[in-house]
């Protein structure tokens, strides 16, 4: 796993060194995209405080039992995402204005849905507006594959990698609306599922 993380951190160094350029390139020639709306029961501070968190985030995912089960860390500003279905990579922000935040994911996916996809580049954008105490959102992925081979898979089989997008985007957002509404409305239910460390993180977080 270390071997692995440290070849993509070696990657996206030589491929990325601009990487809001990178994004740019792969918004201009994407080979598959994907777009919902979502709502995050949460008024403003709780949606920034935890975006601003996303170690945090993965660590209440982990302790709520979600699935897939996430394994999350960080190399600076980088973070490093892992889970047991053969998804592995790394990404960083690239972009984050008024209501707008877009990072850029470098990885590796060993799936049996999408055979010949070992790696591609991914642009999440993620735009959001308060509205009635709840933050309305619209939710964006951009995938480009890395090579001529891993483009034609996508494109041949885009039904049913658009399948899978969309059951992983659409339950995973439906996860992470129980923790932001838990935060917003229930700390001291989330308090009590942390100790140690990752209470005073929580802590650290919700005081900003």
């Amino acid at each position: 796993m270390k071997e692995l993380l440290w070849v993509l951190l070696t990657a996206w160094v030589a491929r990325a060194q601009d990487p809001a350029a990178v994004a740019e390139e792969v918004l201009a020639n994407e080979d598959l995209s994907y777009t919902t709306g979502w709502t995050a029961p949460c008024g403003q501070r709780t949606w920034d405080q935890l975006l601003a968190a996303p170690l945090l985030m993965g660590k209440l995912w982990a302790v709520y039992g979600y699935a897939p089960a996430y394994r999350t860390s960080a190399l600076g500003d980088t973070l490093l995402v892992a889970d047991p279905t053969g998804l592995e990579g790394k990404g960083g922000k690239v972009r984050q204005g008024e209501g707008e935040l877009v990072y850029l994911i470098y990885g590796k996916l060993d799936h049996w849905a999408v055979p010949f996809f070992n790696r591609g580049l991914a642009v999440i954008a993620l735009k959001s507006q308060a509205q009635g105490g709840q933050m309305d959102c619209q939710v964006e992925v951009h995938i480009r594959a890395e090579s001529s081979l891993s483009s034609l898979v996508l494109q041949a089989g885009r039904s049913l990698v658009m399948e899978h997008v969309q059951n992983r985007v659409t339950l995973n957002l439906a996860d992470a609306a129980n923790i932001f509404a838990d935060v917003q409305n229930a700390p001291e239910a989330v308090r009590a599922k942390l100790s140690g460390e990752e209470l005073q993180w929580f802590e650290s977080t919700l005081s900003r």
